[in-house]
């Protein structure tokens, strides 16, 4: 094992950036990678499952592909905690997804973002969810250490049985965007005050309230448009729910589909307030971002976007329609509603960085091959 002067050798699973819709946890991969890669007490092996073609690092370097597909690789290892993956001369294994390699002959460090198989069983499908069930029994028991991304979710991760020895809160973090070159009215022809909601459209999103209350509001009325930003993902359909709304309701709403960084950027930087009344998030990185870009936010007062944004948003109810319908008014018309949340930003954001996530990444390394 490396002293404290020698180069830490880690091999990082980087599959989480080739998943289908990657989401929040291919963003913290690609920030993990970032990271370590230009950390001078660190050396990375990037390894993937096995894909059809060549794969390119963020960067940089050889991705080292293992000789199974995704799928076959995640059941092997839920069921048996095979094949390790660890490269010649690494000192650890780094998941930074639940899916993991837990029989290694190195240790092995796994990131936790939620637990939401267990809280929401109904959002998966049956061996979605078995899978998960497996993976995460074997990382209770196998893996060195466990880093949760927020409180809610080592709180979580200790109630399903993981012990909190092995448990360390390791938050994500957010920088500002680029948005230079995105002109929102030309790409997509969005020219009037809008509201912002970003995510992938699942059940958990809450995306029917969401609608149901922008109708309530009757901001709408004023000619505030809402914009839905995020790719398409199970159990929603965005035309079923939008049916369900009167047709000038309907009318204000812009469902603009996946969207680059840069367009991203230019939707935080533009728009009038951020609402996301997730039902239940692990950290909820979009709540963040928003904030990072200058947005006034609403968000859920029940689940980790509560820790994310403390006092720099307003927290609601995410089953009150009502709720969310007054805290969006109150972002758009309520001045002294807004000045108060944007006091707190600063400090808010200040507790979120990717440098202090890779510090406290690389304490844990350092906690497991010692």
């Amino acid at each position: 094992m490396p002293n404290n002067s020698e180069v830490i050798r880690v091999t990082v699973i980087a599959e989480p950036l080739w998943h289908r819709v990657p989401g929040g946890t291919g963003v913290a991969a690609r920030e993990l990678l970032t990271g370590l890669s230009t950390h001078p007490e660190v050396e990375v092996d990037i390894v993937a499952a096995r894909h059809r073609s060549g794969l390119s690092s963020p960067v940089g370097g050889r991705v080292r592909q293992v000789g199974l597909p995704r799928v076959l690789l995640y059941e092997l290892w839920s069921r048996t905690g095979r094949p390790d993956v660890a490269g010649s001369g690494s000192h650890l294994i780094h998941s930074p997804m639940l899916p993991a390699p837990t029989a290694s002959r190195v240790p092995v460090v796994v990131t936790l973002h939620d637990l939401a198989w267990v809280e929401r069983p109904a959002d998966f499908p049956p061996r979605a969810r078995r899978l998960y069930e497996r993976m995460f029994a074997r990382v209770r028991e196998q893996a060195s250490l466990v880093l949760c991304s927020s409180e809610f979710t080592l709180r979580a991760a200790v109630a399903a049985g993981l012990s909190s020895d092995r448990a360390r809160v390791v938050r994500l973090g957010a920088r500002p965007l680029d948005s230079r070159g995105v002109d929102l009215a030309s790409r997509f022809d969005i020219d009037s005050p809008f509201l912002l909601s970003v995510g992938t459209a699942e059940p958990r999103k809450n995306l029917a309230r969401l609608l149901q209350a922008f109708e309530m509001s009757e901001l709408w009325r004023t000619g505030m448009t809402l914009v839905l930003a995020g790719p398409e993902g199970w159990q929603v359909e965005l035309g079923d729910l939008f049916d369900s709304l009167a047709n000038e309701v309907r009318s204000s709403i812009v469902a603009v589909g996946q969207v680059s960084d840069s367009e991203l950027a230019a939707l935080y930087r533009g728009c009038a307030g951020f609402v996301y009344p997730s039902l239940l998030e692990g950290f909820g990185l979009p709540v963040l971002e928003a904030l990072v870009a200058g947005a006034p936010v609403v968000t859920s007062a029940t689940t980790a976007t509560a820790e994310v944004a403390g006092e720099a948003a307003l927290l609601v109810n995410p089953e009150s329609v009502e709720e969310i319908a007054e805290a969006m008014r109150d972002i758009v018309e309520d001045d002294e509603a807004r000045d108060r949340i944007s006091r707190s930003v600063a400090g808010q954001v200040a507790r979120h960085s990717w440098e202090a996530h890779i510090a406290a990444t690389l304490a844990a390394y350092r906690e497991v091959i010692t």
